[in-house]
């Protein structure tokens, strides 16, 4: 009757840790996209973007029509034929992705001019 050569039973081990959650990716103050997506602007006035959308890949790059977006291995926005490439003549291409609306965080800013042009609504100094 020796020692017992099995280890005593340690602790069990509880459950693994979940990873952590990805990150939305941040457009601007009050604008994201899902996580691992890249942001694009959809809409812009004077250099500053009013409307984001989501190009479903990271490190997207953003096309001209405001509406598409190509993977960063083939970056090359073809518009005339609605694809991604490498920009060279024969190489790869494959179909550009559509972007999905970005989420925002607070209402859409609504100019003062659209207020009170008789839609019913009160204007600045609540009257009816």
């Amino acid at each position: 009757g020796g020692p017992d050569p099995r280890p005593t039973p340690g602790p069990t081990p509880g459950p693994s840790p979940k990873p952590p959650q990805p990150e939305p990716v941040q457009c601007d103050s009050a604008t994201s996209c899902p996580p691992e997506t890249t942001c694009c602007c959809v809409t812009d006035f004077l250099g500053m973007c009013l409307e984001w959308g989501c190009c479903p890949v990271m490190d997207a790059v953003c096309c001209d029509d405001h509406e598409h977006c190509c993977t960063p291995e083939l970056p090359v926005c073809d518009t005339e034929s609605g694809r991604c490439g490498t920009g060279e003549a024969n190489g790869a291409t494959q179909p550009w992705l559509t972007k999905i609306p970005a989420t925002r965080h607070w209402p859409r800013w609504v100019p003062w001019s659209h207020a009170g042009s008789g839609s019913g609504k009160k204007d600045r100094r609540g009257q009816w």
